[in-house]
């Protein structure tokens, strides 16, 4: 996610993304440039056999940083990154690691990197996702009186399809305008509802 400091660009440069450097992170890693790195997480893992690692490849991924400007309906840079990432960790004999994906609300069909690489899917619920206000304001994805914006619903639904651990991997209510008690509890009652769901 910090691709600025990774030497990257910064994705705030729309020059960056037109440029197709979105998914220069994700070219690299398939063309072996973080083999090291890959290999001393591996080692790490192992010496924790213990343990059981879920670990996110990236997180609230989108396809403003995983995506070519012309990828539509898929984003081959990251599922392949997300594969290799798969494949190198399995092929240096970790057993204790499950990789999850991440996707930003509305983009997780788009995004997935299939049922072979992802063995979770994770989804992160802040008060904009439960329809509750934010300093921003309302969220446009939801419907008078909803609880859950229709992109994230859609997205747990396709989820459920998927045959995965479905995760709730970021939550938290962002200081809304009403952040009180009994606006707080508002929050983990919706919240709830797609535990319970």
């Amino acid at each position: 996610e910090n691709r600025g400091n990774a030497g990257y660009g910064e994705m705030a440069n729309a020059a960056c993304g037109a440029q197709g450097g979105a998914i220069e992170p994700e070219r690299d890693i398939v063309a072996g440039k973080y083999d090291q790195a890959l290999s001393e997480c591996a080692e790490l893992l192992k010496g924790y056999a213990g343990l059981e690692f879920l670990v996110r490849v990236d997180y609230e991924v989108s396809p403003n940083l995983h995506c070519r400007p012309s990828d539509h309906d898929d984003c081959p840079a990251y599922t392949d990154a997300f594969a290799y990432i798969k494949r190198a960790l399995a092929g240096a004999g970790v057993g204790n690691v499950a990789l999850v994906y991440h996707p930003t609300r509305g983009w997780a069909k788009q995004l997935y990197p299939g049922a072979e690489a992802a063995d979770w899917i994770a989804f992160s619920v802040f008060n904009h996702d439960l329809c509750l206000l934010t300093p921003e304001g309302k969220n446009g994805g939801c419907a008078a009186g909803a609880h859950l914006d229709q992109n994230l619903a859609n997205d747990l639904e396709w989820a459920a399809q998927q045959g995965k651990p479905i995760l709730i991997a970021e939550a938290t209510g962002q200081k809304p305008s009403d952040d009180s008690a009994a606006g707080f509890n508002d929050y983990l009652s919706r919240l709830w509802e797609i535990v319970d769901h």
